[in-house]
């Protein structure tokens, strides 16, 4: 999900992260590096009590995502537009 424009932005990224943190989930709270690798969490233990927090988050993305494809490609950092 990080890894995905516009989540591959520092700023971006680190809402997405603070908010999957504030989810709970125990040993995605404590990941040093959520955004390089994705963490072993048992689904029973993302979900639960979790879930309908959860899910407003992947909306989020999704939406943040596909508007930024209509936008047209960016570079990952600066926002510039992409050379071709």
């Amino acid at each position: 999900m990080c890894g995905t424009p516009p989540y591959s932005r520092a700023h971006t990224r680190e809402r997405l992260t603070t908010d999957l943190r504030g989810l709970q989930v125990p040993r995605l709270d404590t990941e040093p590096a959520l955004a390089s690798k994705r963490p072993g969490i048992p689904l029973d233990e993302l979900t639960r009590g979790r879930i309908e927090h959860l899910l407003p988050l992947i909306d989020r993305w999704i939406d943040d995502v596909r508007a930024h494809t209509a936008e047209g490609e960016t570079d990952d950092e600066t926002g510039d537009q992409a050379q071709a």
